[in-house]
């Protein structure tokens, strides 16, 4: 007689042979209730530049990544090892009303957002792995998809490849201005603005800067700019525009800067100055200067991930700092654009 196995872990399936044609018949069941449909389809994205593997049992879900991310290719300077990203589309009960706002925890390694049952992501910050659940009738919502379930691959990227900074970023002779500031402070406005007025625009509230450029190089997404209600007064091409349903924060107009004319845009921009924006000055409009103790809190409130990448993103953030840093306190946009105007130019008169 053989000897007793001395652990559990000495056990296998083959050692039965009875067992292993049980075992091999019980693998050929239908998948349990539980799990989601197999993710049949898939595609290479590269949202911000970084490759992203797409899995997903349902075409309609290509239809809007295409949307989103489109106009961005892969650029070599920024690639890395391809991040995952998998969507589930589950039947649902069905609904002609769009799901709440989800509601986010944070559990190292693991991101969660939830909205509902049905309508929800998890993202692995350790593996890179983002994973969605959404209802079929949830689809119908395409910007309440955007914003709160498809952008889970940018947490990846945003915590272990870029540093993200909550601000615009606009540029004048290639000589780039970060525009800083609360939310509602006007960085979209002014960003917009700048455009329209001869700069050249890379980003409305949200830049980042990729871990593997060096100097003070930053990205955005220079094809739309998300205005609030109020921008309407002051631009009148974006009077008609109808409100995005269900964004975060405030209501906000979306508007692809193809659609709006005479602007120039650039991915990428050589950041020379951050400016933070304070629209409750006198009459008369001033730059100063800005505590960089203060901004650095400030530019540091956004970051959360793993320790060991917050602590990059730290140090990438003394990089940006070490650029001018200034409070621009204005109430009329043309007053504000000709003080910015007169930042880059003082740049440009220095030997």
């Amino acid at each position: 007689m053989s000897p007793r196995p001395t652990s559990m872990q000495s056990l296998a399936i083959a050692d039965f042979p009875a067992a292993t044609e049980e075992y091999d018949r019980l693998r050929r069941y239908p998948r349990h209730a539980l799990e989601p449909s197999e993710l049949t389809l898939t595609r290479i994205y590269f949202p911000m530049g970084y490759a992203v593997t797409v899995r997903t049992n349902d075409a309609e879900v290509f239809t809007i990544l295409s949307r989103m991310w489109k106009h961005f290719e892969p650029l070599q300077v920024i690639q890395t090892a391809l991040l995952r990203f998998d969507i589930h589309v589950v039947p649902g009960e069905g609904s002609k009303v769009c799901p709440p706002a989800a509601v986010y925890r944070l559990i190292r390694p693991l991101l969660m957002g939830v909205a509902d049952g049905d309508n929800y992501s998890v993202v692995d910050l350790e593996t890179l792995h983002a994973q969605v659940s959404i209802a079929r009738a949830t689809l119908a919502f395409p910007r309440y998809v955007e914003w709160f379930l498809f952008n889970a691959p940018l947490v990846c990227i945003s915590t272990r490849f870029a540093t993200p900074i909550h601000g615009a970023c606009v540029s004048r002779r290639g000589r780039g201005v970060l525009l800083c500031g609360e939310s509602g402070a006007g960085k979209s406005t002014l960003a917009y603005a700048c455009a329209r007025a001869g700069w050249t625009f890379t980003s409305d509230d949200a830049t980042m800067v990729p871990h593997r450029w060096s100097g003070q190089h930053v990205i955005g997404n220079c094809h739309q700019v998300r205005f609030r209600r109020a921008a309407k007064d002051l631009f009148p091409e974006i009077a008609g525009r109808k409100i995005t349903p269900r964004a975060a924060g405030k209501p906000s107009v979306e508007v692809p800067t193809a659609e709006l004319p005479g602007i120039h845009t650039a991915f990428s921009s050589e950041v020379q100055h951050i400016v933070f924006l304070d629209r409750r000055g006198g009459d008369q409009a001033s730059l100063e200067a800005f505590p960089v103790s203060i901004a650095r809190r400030y530019l540091q409130e956004t970051l959360f991930g793993l320790p060991e990448t917050i602590a990059v993103q730290y140090k990438v953030l003394e990089r940006m700092l070490a650029a001018p840093v200034h409070r621009l306190r204005y109430k009329r946009l043309d007053d504000a654009i000709a003080l910015l105007e007169q930042l880059v130019d003082d740049d440009e008169a220095r030997p």
